[in-house]
């Protein structure tokens, strides 16, 4: 952010200076007389610089267009480009388009940055396949009837990411950020990509409180499921190096009711979850006991 800041004031100030430089004149005789047409050139620079988001190779394509215009506007005009003063004034408003280009870019890709940061640290709204944890149990109950209608089978996998890895897989910009807000980095990264790779009828949503997902898979039998999520795991590891753990039940072969269904599929991991944090809490003790004794 500090550099954000450095930015902004360095295009602020440009900006300023540039839409007032004929004021600065301060000797009469030498009079800078940029084009008006300069002046909405570079308002137009400026505004499509900062609020189109633009790589790098789109940037470059775009600042090449802009000296096409530019040069198209000069050679339209009757005043000669390269004679006496008017070739001075022709290199400062060529210099100052490209300062103008620059910055500004360099506060578009600040504000880029920052957009992506904020939704890695928090569950981007909107996004297909990826519901609040509400609406996944609205979604739940809604398939469970279309489920018992058409009788078609439906699985809900609880699926819980493993902390070991979860810590690895950490950037290493925000191994210095608060604990909940670093897990709830990976959490996103998970379920983001999670969306990406399911199919588009199923959906997955994540749990505040126990910290685990849910995927619903609707029209699709637990073993299905289980094949799924198995090649997932392998997809997960490979690209952000999280391992996790799933367990799916399905309708109507494990549940009968929706709150059933989800209770089957998150039961086997609170087990799960409890005896690691058990035997975790023993190791640590364990090392404590011997370190008094020592």
């Amino acid at each position: 952010m500090k550099t954000m800041r450095w930015k902004v004031t360095a295009a602020v100030l440009w900006l300023s200076l540039l839409f007032n430089i004929e004021r600065l004149d301060f000797d009469k005789g030498t009079a800078l007389d940029l084009a008006s047409a300069f002046y909405v050139l570079a308002a137009v620079v400026a505004v499509i610089f900062l609020l189109v988001p633009l790589s790098r190779r789109f940037a470059y394509i775009a600042g090449s267009a802009v000296f096409v215009a530019y040069a198209l506007f000069k050679f339209a005009s009757p005043i000669p480009v390269f004679q006496g003063l008017h070739k001075y004034l022709t290199v400062t408003e060529m210099v100052a388009i490209l300062i103008t280009i620059y910055l500004t870019w360099l506060v578009n890709q600040g504000l880029q940055d920052f957009e992506h940061a904020v939704e890695a640290i928090s569950l981007p709204k909107g996004r297909a396949g990826l519901l609040e944890y509400d609406q996944m149990q609205e979604r739940i109950r809604a398939e469970m009837g279309r489920a018992r209608r058409h009788q078609h089978s439906i699985s809900v996998a609880a699926i819980e990411l493993d902390p070991v890895t979860s810590e690895a897989a950490l950037h290493r910009a925000v191994r210095d950020a608060h604990a909940a807000l670093v897990k709830r980095y990976v959490q996103v990264q998970f379920g983001v990509f999670m969306t990406k790779h399911i199919r588009e009828t199923d959906v997955i949503a994540h749990q505040d409180t126990d910290g685990h997902f849910l995927l619903l898979a609707p029209e699709t039998p637990g073993e299905q499921v289980e094949g799924m999520l198995s090649r997932l795991a392998v997809q997960v590891e490979d690209n952000l190096g999280i391992r996790f753990r799933y367990n799916v039940a399905d309708f109507p072969k494990n549940a009968l009711t929706s709150e059933e269904l989800v209770h089957k599929a998150t039961e086997k991991l609170h087990r799960e979850t409890t005896t690691s944090d058990d035997r975790r809490a023993q190791r640590e003790q364990a090392v404590v006991t011997s370190s008094a004794d020592t």
